[in-house]
């Protein structure tokens, strides 16, 4: 069985294929893959085709302003898998009124996002208020993962080059100045990580303001809709 009318997708983008491109089918699938979407994001205006160098960077130099359109796509050629959900989460909404929603950003969307951004405001955003009536991503959450990660070993390094620089010291002076040096720039690269890792935390806090704003003013819009 294919993709219904209100099924949340994605499918993977760029040369890793680790940054995912969602969407809700507006209609069925057919037998050889093709099927609607409504989808969000910066498309270029010759080709129609999403670009994938749109919205980059950590904070609002990185944001343009994007589009809701429908697309013809096609899933066996574009690799679109279902977006799969706890039916037990009660946020979760049925397809039909996940379709009601998609409709509504279709009509009015363009209007009222806030600009698109690849990780804080994109089409993942958008395709989970659809479904849940919250307007978040979890790719924006593993990044924030993984910069912890980062900050967590940036701690250790330093201490671990000076540790590793006082034992060659003891065996010779030559050692001595060169493992001088790679502790300074150790501890250098766990300065620039921490630096780095302190902008993304205080984004963090604006951008999950950000998104219940943009909730707010979302679910104001649906309503009288």
């Amino acid at each position: 069985m294919g993709f219904v009318p209100g099924d949340h997708v994605c499918r993977a983008k760029g040369p890793t294929g680790t940054v995912k491109h969602h969407g809700i089918v507006m209609e069925a699938e057919a037998k050889d893959g093709w099927f609607e979407v409504m989808e969000f994001g910066v498309f270029d205006k010759e080709t129609g085709k999403k670009k994938l160098m749109a919205g980059h960077g950590l904070d609002i130099l990185g944001m343009e302003r994007g589009d809701v359109r429908q697309s013809r796509v096609n899933s066996k050629k574009d690799g679109w898998k279902l977006v799969s959900y706890n039916r037990r989460d009660s946020s979760v909404k049925s397809n039909a009124e996940t379709l009601k929603a998609a409709k509504f950003l279709l009509e009015k969307g363009t209007d009222i996002l806030p600009k698109y951004h690849i990780t804080f405001s994109n089409g993942e955003c958008v395709s989970r208020w659809c479904k849940t009536g919250k307007f978040e991503s979890g790719q924006a959450d593993t990044l924030y993962d993984s910069v912890n990660k980062a900050q967590a070993v940036s701690k250790v390094l330093p201490m671990a080059a000076v540790t590793k620089s006082a034992t060659k010291s003891r065996s010779s002076s030559k050692s001595s100045k060169s493992g001088t040096a790679t502790a300074a720039s150790v501890a250098a690269l766990g300065t620039v990580v921490m630096a780095v890792g302190t902008m993304v935390g205080n984004r963090k806090e604006q951008v999950q303001k950000d998104w219940l704003k943009t909730n707010a003013n979302l679910d104001q819009a649906f309503a009288a809709y």
